[in-house]
């Protein structure tokens, strides 16, 4: 039982990390594609008033950057990270409860036997069936590893953070336009 404890107890501590990467990355990814949705939109109107603003084929890099954001946010979208992270967190909470009864087995005499450490274990392999896998990284960081060994993981989770630099590269011609007329 105290195996079962153990274990139920890492694996809810790894799909909580893993719960909060997909909602982070939720968050993230949406920043994101509103960013570049809107700026593209805004510097497609600006270009239409000043033709030479993102230079001499600047239509063609507006069209290629709404091209992209679009298949990016296609892509996010089919990832589905809001929802991945609301059922992460729905298995979480049920490995918990796993877990705590687990830890408070040989407290109640009455229940501890080997029907109920088997409809224990069964309760736990169905929580772990009934949804998806945490990853390697979400484990190393329930277990407070040091930072570069999720450092592939945590790049690809700012990845979203670092496609704001297009918006900004996007909207200083519209600001500098607009503030000088």
């Amino acid at each position: 039982m105290k195996l079962l404890e153990k274990r139920s107890f890492k694996t809810y501590q790894a799909r909580l990390r893993a719960s909060e990467r997909l909602a982070a990355r939720s968050g993230a990814w949406n920043a994101s594609m509103i960013a570049l949705s809107t700026s593209t939109a805004l510097a497609s109107i600006g270009i239409l008033f000043k033709r030479d603003m993102y230079g001499h084929q600047g239509d063609a890099l507006l069209a290629i950057i709404s091209i992209l954001t679009l298949v990016a946010s296609l892509v996010v979208s089919n990832m589905n990270y809001g929802g991945r992270a609301e059922s992460m967190r729905a298995s979480y909470k049920r490995i918990q409860q796993i877990s705590l009864q687990a830890e408070s087995f040989f407290a109640d005499k009455a229940d501890s036997d080997a029907r109920r450490y088997r409809e224990l274990c069964h309760a736990y392999e169905v929580a772990l069936e009934n949804s998806e896998n945490h990853t390697t990284a979400d484990f190393k960081r329930s277990e407070n590893c040091r930072w570069w060994k999720v450092l592939p993981d945590t790049a690809c989770s700012s990845f979203p953070w670092i496609t704001l630099i297009i918006p900004v590269l996007l909207m200083w011609p519209i600001a500098a336009w607009l503030i000088d007329g």
